[in-house]
């Protein structure tokens, strides 16, 4: 306390007034290390006292549009043409580039692997125009009925990439707001595809889907993706006010024999032959294998690449339309941006093991109101 106060004194002088000591002992610290650390020639870039009298600055919000986050960025700008910016979550609110291209993300190339089918043009489909909404159980399944519906001569018309303003224009017709998001999103699609002017759409209720795995205990799926189409059925008034052609038929795809049954029984009444369906039933199926073999492949060139240079990879699970960039939230991509590999649990699954029979618990949490 002595050396302190007689430090003061020797700066201030006796008989000056006593600023705080804190403050004093601060300064003359900050002193002893700028000299100890000084280097001859070293210009600061420290602003002039006159630079720090004359800065002005201002601030305001904004949306970054990098990703379906849309992080709330608070922007700063000063006087000399210099910004500051805070909120973002990643380098994209900065301007940079979130993903390095040589990163492997499999929800990336998954999605276009299901999706990027190139439809038969008008004058080429003979039995016309059908639309299929990109929902639920088409980020599983698409392969198949894109092959499907080309094969009998109708050409495909998919509905765009999930956004909010797709979800907004279904929003009157969702009947409860306890419903998941991805199947709010059902909604918005079938409303697209009605604006387009589409009198025929195609979305089936499938409660099995293929048995990929024969030693598991079952292979169906969630009552919302089993049987939303119902629900869309039964709320979307548009379909019934402009006399849509909404077939939305209950089928298993666990064998192709099924399969094969049930879209004779569709689409025979339409002026399809058996024979012709039954074909295009069998090209969808070898597609379908097509698809799981590629996600297989490129699962295991992702790994070899990762023990190749040292990486580290994440196997991100969910459900099939987590490949939604709209309900992945951009995850695989931010994921990526730190020079991280994103693999899908279909792209690696084949390779490992599981003990069965396993037993899988459901925990229902209740939480307090107030």
């Amino acid at each position: 306390r002595q050396r302190q106060m007689c430090i003061r004194d020797r700066i201030t002088g006796v008989d000056a007034v006593r600023p705080d000591i804190a403050g004093i002992m601060g300064a003359f610290g900050a002193a002893l290390i700028a000299r100890e650390r000084h280097e001859e020639g070293y210009q600061t870039s420290m602003l002039s006292i006159d630079e720090i009298n004359a800065l002005t600055f201002d601030t305001k919000l904004a949306r970054c549009q990098g990703c379906t986050n849309h992080c709330l960025l608070t922007i700063n700008r000063f006087s000399g043409n210099r910004q500051y910016i805070t909120g973002n979550r990643c380098e994209r609110g900065l301007g940079g580039n979130k993903q390095k291209k040589d990163i492997p993300n499999l929800f990336d190339y998954k999605y276009h692997r299901m999706f990027d089918y190139e439809p038969l043009t008008a004058d080429l489909a003979p039995r016309g125009t059908v639309g299929i909404p990109r929902v639920l159980n088409m980020y599983e399944n698409y392969p198949f009925w894109a092959v499907f519906f080309k094969e009998l001569g109708y050409r495909t018309v998919l509905s765009p990439k999930s956004t909010r303003q797709i979800y907004e224009l279904g929003i009157e017709s969702i009947p409860s707001e306890s419903e998941c998001y991805p199947a709010k999103l059902a909604h918005g699609h079938i409303e697209w595809l009605i604006r387009q002017g589409l009198t025929y759409i195609f979305y089936p209720c499938v409660p099995y889907e293929r048995n990929e795995t024969p030693e598991a205990g079952n292979h169906y799926n969630c009552p919302m993706v089993t049987s939303y189409a119902e629900n869309i059925k039964n709320n979307v008034e548009d379909l019934k006010e402009k006399n849509i052609k909404f077939m939305n038929p209950f089928l298993s795809l666990d064998k192709i024999e099924t399969i094969i049954k049930r879209m004779t029984d569709e689409f025979v009444p339409m002026g399809c032959d058996a024979k012709e369906i039954k074909a295009a039933v069998e090209a969808g199926w070898a597609e379908w294998e097509n698809f799981r073999h590629d996600m297989h492949k490129k699962g295991e060139e992702t790994v070899k690449y990762l023990k190749d240079n040292n990486m580290t990879g994440i196997v991100l699970g969910g459900r099939p339309y987590h490949a939604d960039p709209e309900i992945n939230h951009g995850i695989p991509e931010l994921i990526a941006g730190y020079n991280i590999a994103v693999l899908t649990e279909d792209s690696v699954a084949h390779m490992g093991h599981l003990e069965r029979p396993t037993a899988v618990s459901y925990t229902h949490l209740t939480l307090p109101t107030t």
